[in-house]
């Protein structure tokens, strides 16, 4: 069972990350990297056992990074597969565009800013429920987190420069395990869950565009899904295991 995939910035080579072991018969908490033009497995590292949730590429494609079940932050060598270094935290990340910063929403109402090169801790946001999301925009100036069962349900966006919260949007999702992502713009900011992907303006906080989940959530409880690079097209990945391909909704800047 593949849990997550990410491309190189060349766009040669593609990583996948597997179930834990047992899991659908899962690839034991595998990455695997293939060769885009041959679809050849030419490495595969042994990541962690407890599952690969979350993976990432460094911009010059020479370090992977993943976080998983047993709640480490491991970095490995492309080149290699040998094992860099770990770092312990519990939640899902984001690392900034500059590679500089990891974020990591926990359940424990709080956000934690890293140091990417040494794991320490810079920085902790505090006064929120559990956070199951974070992610960076595209620019590096925001920090997106989205905070489950509350009783408010919000989606917060702080500013990276001092770490302030600048806007809240409230009760904008329904369920556990909401998903945070960008426009490539960074001028939107959205949201998905089991039933919704919603697209919110960065400006005042206003909703720009909504799209249902036409089946049931059955066994998947997230609507998927993924900007393309240039910002034409958004891709949801829906429950009945089909890919709709949409236009991206236009962002007017002021």
């Amino acid at each position: 069972s593949v849990t997550c995939a990410t491309f190189s910035s060349d766009g040669n080579w593609l990583v996948t990350g597997g179930a834990a072991a047992g899991f659908y018969n899962g690839p034991d908490g595998s990455l695997r990297l293939w060769e885009v033009a041959t679809g050849n497995n030419f490495r595969t590292i042994r990541a962690d056992g407890s599952g690969v949730s979350q993976v990432f590429i460094s911009p010059d494609n020479t370090t992977l990074v993943n976080q998983g079940g047993s709640s480490k932050i491991r970095f490995w060598s492309v080149n290699t597969g040998s094992f860099l270094r770990q770092y312990s935290a519990e939640g899902r990340i984001d690392i900034s565009p500059d590679w500089q910063l990891i974020a990591v929403g926990t359940p424990h109402s709080q956000i934690k800013i890293l140091r990417l090169s040494d794991g320490a801790l810079l920085t902790t946001i505090s006064g929120m429920w559990a956070v199951d999301s974070v992610a960076f925009s595209p620019d590096g100036q925001y920090l997106a987190a989205a905070e489950e069962a509350t009783p408010g349900d919000n989606l917060k966006v702080y500013r990276v420069s001092d770490w302030q919260l600048v806007r809240t949007m409230t009760g904008v999702h329904s369920s556990y395990g909401p998903k945070v992502g960008w426009t490539p713009d960074s001028q939107g900011v959205a949201i998905s869950d089991q039933n919704l992907m919603r697209i919110f303006k960065l400006s005042d906080g206003g909703l720009l565009k909504q799209y249902d989940q036409e089946t049931g959530a059955g066994l998947f409880p997230n609507l998927g899904f993924a900007f393309s690079r240039n910002g034409k097209y958004l891709a949801l990945a829906r429950n009945d295991s089909t890919v709709e391909l949409a236009s991206s909704p236009k962002i007017r800047r002021r």
